[in-house]
């Protein structure tokens, strides 16, 4: 048996002796057989003497080199070539021209060295149960090399196999081998030992031999590649740690609820896959820090979507109330003994510290009625008794509210139930008006007929978070409607226009596409409009022109409302102008005597008026330009290790690609849609579904972050690509003023985002999340508030005097939503507007409140600001 490194020697004997050879005589060698090794191998040649000392032997070596093979040697006719001999008698002769073939010598050669055929994994814990999922601390790792064909190595001293894992090597106990191709080794694991998938590495692999004597492995033999399909490579320790807690969607209105559906939804991200969990629960603080109530959530679930996140709902409870907004304490998780684990068991560590969420707050408590305010007028036909309805909180109105009016006549006459009409709310007060008619003001002069007031009966009055107001009304004392002398209790006049208003304000300040706006117009009294459908209110939309129709006359309601539905185009501030009659058309009042017309000969005491002037209270703007993509950033790199054939960097399996779509404009998401955004993947696995990115999150109000995971078989040498948003999610997202998202996306891609879901991943994903606000030296731009207007009496601004108040900002800010200054009032107040063009500097804030019939507040005012807006240098106050 020859093997590598011996030399394999013929000798040819000449029958005369041999001068010497001129060249460089070569001898081919047959390593016989049909191997990969075999065939002619060439040998060098030199003049050497026999044992007689005559110099008549030709000696040819050839060492036999790695991967020569044979069953058998020999040397065929004519095979000396590259040289001349000659001797003393005879002249020179070719090497080729030599003697004819030897017979074969049947010695084998085997140049062949050691090769891993597979390596196999086996995991057993302390119970000698199989572990598929992963090496925890006491388990012991069985690794078995079987190497190919008939190959029986030994194990000398000094070879020894390593257990590469991510805090260095561990050197595995050799054991005693199944059988003759077969080597196996032992690590038992302990804490600390961790790695995704671990590598192997052999010392002293020369030492090596196999059953002929080779040495070491064949050249370019890789011990990690020769894993078997399915092996179990991870070694984990640690449990799951804690990387972040966080909150999905939005309260309504800025406050959570007692009738938000679900609950608010907490999610708490780990850094590895979880398994489970059973009994787990997430402790929440509710109450802000004065008055904290500890909460739990319900029991917390995995997410569909990602296997390191858990999902916790905490149902709003009735009457919670939480204005600095809910917090975790540290450590929040709950969960008893094996309760929440990682994929391979090890028990998940519940160590975060305390967060405050300041944008999720809670109102979970009832508004409830906290005065009744009845003004009864001379009982004279054509005035109004007027209510007003105070909540403990500000409030709006769905619907029409009723509220009965009962008038009782004295001597135990039948008493007559009247109606009162809703004509607004403001704040937290809601007006009610009746106009008196001849039949409530008749009788004896000086008859006193007692008002009382029935049940408030309404679709729905909420606070602005959507709380139900209890409706139950509290004793109240009323003035008796005192009947006049005949002559006085006819109706003489007409009361006209008191207050023009929006009735549906939009609460980023902004209509949208297809969102009515509904403007009220409130007379003094009940009146009645002829030919409706050709009155319009006059509007203008950013200076344009357009007709508000007046939707349902409603008989003789003292409230008109106006309605325009904005399209595509119109842009710009809302203002109202002028009541338009048309030919022949009128408004007038309960008893059709006052009022006006547009004719030429209108009846006394009618007036002709082609247009009645108004003037609007408030201000909104309307906006119907869909937000639409910016910019496509990624924010993930691939890890450092992952490295292709190409020598360039890719994304393995498992590995996450973050992508921010950054949209033109703030935007709102809807919580309870997650769009997936479509990946361009040149290949993944045969019937799997396409590669997509699922959302993340909202991240500074305009920033869509999206996540895809490389699955198994995903490749793209040339970097993923981005198709589209799934159009049927078109609702989605909107922008403040409800506009639908244009998701046109032109096709993105990126040579440095290459994936290969064949690489085991390395990547230490970053979560992104949006960076706090650092803290700032406190500025407030806002300066003390004047009063520029002067009441018309002396002492009170009385109803229709206009309330002007001026608000100096230093340093100038930038507002990116509009200014609203809210006069609370004890009855009555409400909201309203300056005039401020978004995205100018403002030095100077002004506004200005039309008094209305019912508001009271007789020591002083108090208001609040509102309004989100920038300093200069763009910090947020």
């Amino acid at each position: 048996m020859y093997i590598i490194d011996d030399q394999i020697v013929a000798e040819i004997k000449f029958a005369q002796p041999l001068v010497g050879s001129v060249g460089s005589p070569t001898l081919d060698i047959t390593l016989q057989g049909t191997g990969p090794g075999s065939g002619r191998k060439s040998a060098s040649c030199s003049v050497a003497s026999s044992p007689n000392g005559d110099r008549d032997l030709l000696r040819c070596a050839y060492t036999v080199q790695a991967g020569d093979t044979g069953d058998g040697v020999a040397v065929e006719a004519n095979a000396f070539y590259g040289g001349i001999l000659g001797n003393y008698t005879n002249p020179p002769t070719p090497a080729q021209e030599v003697g004819p073939g030897g017979s074969a010598v049947q010695a084998t050669v085997d140049g062949v060295r050691l090769a891993i055929a597979g390596v196999t994994v086996t995991v057993t814990d302390t119970n000698n149960d199989s572990q598929t999922n992963g090496a925890r601390a006491g388990d012991e790792i069985d690794v078995t090399l079987t190497f190919e064909g008939d190959d029986q190595p030994s194990y000398p001293t000094g070879v020894d196999l390593q257990l590469v894992l991510d805090g260095g090597e561990r050197t595995m106990t050799h054991v005693q081998d199944a059988d003759a191709t077969t080597m196996k080794f032992t690590y038992k694991v302990v804490d600390g030992d961790n790695a995704e998938a671990f590598r192997l590495r052999m010392s002293g692999a020369d030492r090596l031999r196999d059953a002929n004597g080779n040495a070491g492995f064949r050249s370019g033999e890789d011990i990690n590649e020769k894993f078997a399909d399915g092996q179990v490579r991870r070694v984990d320790t640690q449990g799951p740690r804690i990387t972040g807690i966080g909150i999905q969607g939005v309260p309504r209105n800025g406050r959570w609820t007692e009738g938000d559906t679900g609950g608010i939804k907490f999610v708490v991200d780990f850094d590895e896959d979880l398994a489970g969990p059973e009994g787990v629960t997430l402790g929440v603080l509710v109450g802000g820090a004065t008055n904290p109530v500890a909460a739990s959530t319900g029991p917390c679930t995995l997410s569909p979507d990602r296997l390191t996140r858990l999902e916790c709902l905490l149902v709003v409870q009735d009457g919670w109330e939480d204005t600095d907004g809910v917090s975790t304490p540290a450590n929040p998780l709950a969960f008893v003994g094996d309760g929440l684990t990682d994929v391979p068991g090890n028990v998940a560590l519940n160590v975060v510290a305390a967060k405050q969420f300041a944008d999720h707050k809670i109102d979970a408590v009832d508004p409830v009625v906290t005065q009744v305010r009845v003004t009864v007028p001379a009982a004279r036909a054509g005035e109004n008794v007027v209510a007003t309805v105070t909540f403990s909180e500000p409030v709006e109105v769905t619907g029409s509210p009723e509220l009965t009016l009962t008038l009782t006549p004295p001597g135990g006459q039948p008493p007559s139930d009247r109606m009162l009409e809703f004509v607004r709310v403001s704040g937290r007060a809601l007006e009610f008006r009746y106009t008196l008619v001849g039949d409530d003001v008749g009788g004896v002069e000086g008859a006193r007929k007692a008002v009382t007031l029935g049940t408030l009966a309404t679709d729905t009055i909420q606070d602005v978070y959507g709380n139900d107001a209890e409706r139950v009304l509290p004793e109240t004392d009323i003035n008796d409607l005192v009947v006049l002398a005949e002559p006085s209790r006819k109706d003489t006049s007409f009361k006209g226009v008191q207050w023009t208003f929006l009735v549906n304000p939009p609460d980023s300040g902004r209509y949208g596409v297809g969102e009515p706006i509904q403007i009220g117009v409130l007379f003094g009294e009940a009146v009645s409009v002829s030919n409706a459908a050709e009155t319009k209110l006059a509007i203008t939309i950013g200076g344009v022109e357009k007709d508000a129709d007046l939707g349902d006359p409603d008989g003789t309601a003292a409230l008109k409302v106006f309605r325009y539905t904005p399209v595509a185009g119109d842009d710009g501030a809302v203002r109202a102008t002028a009541i338009r009659l048309p030919v022949g058309g009128s408004i007038k009042d309960g008893g059709a005597v006052h009022g006006f017309e547009n004719s030429d000969s209108p009846a006394p005491p009618l007036q002709k008026r082609e247009q009645i002037p108004v003037s609007l209270s408030g201000s909104a703007t309307v906006d119907t330009v869909a937000p639409t993509i910016e910019s496509v950033t990624f924010l993930s790199s691939p890890g450092p290790s992952a490295l292709g054939t190409d020598n360039q960097l890719y994304y393995g399996v498992g590995d996450e690609i973050r992508i921010q779509l950054t949209m033109s404009e703030d935007v709102e998401v809807d919580p309870n849609t997650t769009p997936p955004l479509s990946i361009a993947v040149d290949e993944f696995p045969t019937g799997g579904t396409a590669p997509t990115a699922g959302y993340e999150g909202l991240v500074g109000r305009r920033n869509l972050i999206f996540s895809y995971t490389v699955g198994a078989g995903h490749v793209d040498t040339n970097g993923i690509g981005l198709d589209a948003i799934a159009t049927l999610m078109a609702d989605w997202v909107k922008d403040l003023a409800g506009n639908r998202a244009d998701f046109v996306l032109e096709p993105v891609s990126s040579f440095l985002h290459r994936v290969n879901g064949n690489l085991t991943g390395d990547q230490d994903a970053t979560p992104i999340t949006e960076t706090p606000e650092q803290p700032q030296a406190v500025v407030n731009p806002v300066g003390n508030p004047r009063v520029l207007s002067s009441p018309s009496s002396s002492v009170y601004y009385r109803a229709r005097d206009s309330l002007t108040i001026a608000i100096d900002m230093n340093p100038p800010v930038f507002f990116t939503t509009r200014p609203q200054l809210t006069l609370d009032l004890d009855v009555g107040g409400g909201t309203v507007s300056a005039e401020q063009n978004l995205g100018e500097p403002a030095r100077q804030l002004t506004f200005t409140y039309h008094i209305q019939e019912g508001d009271q507040d007789l020591d002083r005012i108090e208001a609040r600001l509102a309004g989100e807006f920038t300093l200069e240098d763009g910090r947020r106050v």
